[in-house]
């Protein structure tokens, strides 16, 4: 079943590697198109590495919330 909107809330613990397929996986099953992906995770996570269609990113904290949108 696709949504417009999925919220990911992933381990602190978790792999970058892991992350990216994680968040991949949802953005290929799970999203219509327009859909919106909010991957919340560790700000130490995925430092470096601009994710596709990434139309926001904000930090509260230790937290940091990306907004990926599908087109």
């Amino acid at each position: 079943v696709a949504t417009n909107q999925v919220f990911v809330y992933s381990a602190y613990d978790i792999t970058d590697e892991a992350l990216l397929k994680l968040s991949e996986l949802v953005y290929e099953n799970l999203l219509v198109e327009g859909g919106l992906l909010i991957l919340e995770h560790s700000k130490h996570a995925l430092r470096n590495i601009e994710l596709p269609n990434e139309i926001d990113k904000r930090k509260y904290g230790g937290t940091l919330f990306r907004f990926i949108e599908k087109k």
